[in-house]
């Protein structure tokens, strides 16, 4: 039986594919680990370079090259599909983890609290270069985050590649989460519509800002800046009708808190 599927997404990061592997398949850990990575047709040597280390691990792998470039969402779920773990972990594959045993406490305290439906923790970023460039720390000390304050709190309050969570859960999600404009923020509140949430205040993961390819790097031009208002609202009508009223408050806190910094920035 495999415990976690490491979700790996790639796409012409052939400079970062290697540091991410790495930081995985160094991990210490009692379980079965899969690695599950899915390429987007890169036309550099990210799956070359990829390959070659998965080779020479351990762990058990697939490795998926879409037949046509279909973007992330389409990639990813592929990759999702392919997971056979009792609990899956995301990685994209310019970010990588930054302890060798965040396995083993993620799972332990999952499988101790059935209530729990994800865990993650705290995380660093870096630029492109690897610099450091601060935290993403929402507490200090470990807590455990109810669904309406996984859901009122935002995406920046789960970084995706710190979080582990229950297969059989995301199995009951929607389908047209693949539809939305991103797909952190739909996962991180229809899990937490299944269960609430274990923060670690430990430093699982580094994100890298302004990679090739990542939301990050758009930066904050008008245009962008409308682009994500209108992704916002999309995703806020997806939500109405997927969860729940209890929760919709939370729901719309978070919006109508977004829709006011649009609007003086």
């Amino acid at each position: 039986m495999i415990d976690l599927s490491v979700c790996v997404i790639s796409y012409n990061q052939s400079k970062y594919i290697e540091q991410c592997l790495k930081s995985i398949v160094q991990q210490k850990t009692k379980y079965n680990v899969e690695i599950v990575l899915s390429d987007d047709c890169s036309n550099d040597d990210t799956v070359l370079k990829a390959r070659e280390i998965l080779i020479n691990s351990n762990l058990p792998y697939t490795i998926n090259i879409m037949p046509s470039n279909g973007g992330f969402q389409e990639n990813l779920k592929a990759a999702l599909n392919i997971c056979k773990g009792r609990f899956i972990a995301l990685c994209e594959a310019d970010d990588y983890w930054c302890t060798d045993s965040r396995i083993d406490k993620q799972i332990k305290i999952l499988d101790s609290n059935k209530g729990l439906a994800l865990s993650f923790s705290a995380a660093k970023s870096v630029n492109e270069k690897g610099e450091y460039l601060g935290n993403m720390r929402p507490n200090i000390g470990n807590r455990i985050y109810t669904a309406s304050e996984l859901i009122s709190k935002g995406s920046s309050l789960c970084p995706t590649f710190t979080i582990v969570f229950r297969r059989s859960f995301y199995e009951k999600i929607t389908p047209k989460i693949y539809e939305q404009p991103v797909f952190d923020y739909p996962l991180q509140v229809l899990l937490a519509v299944q269960g609430e949430g274990y923060y670690f205040d430990e430093y699982f993961g580094c994100y890298r800002r302004n990679a090739i390819g990542s939301w990050s790097a758009g930066g904050g031009t008008s245009d962008k800046l409308v682009e994500r208002y209108k992704a916002s609202r999309c995703m806020h009508l997806f939500f109405i009708n997927q969860i729940d009223k209890k929760y919709k408050w939370s729901l719309n806190f978070l919006f109508y808190k977004g829709v006011l910094v649009f609007f003086s920035s």
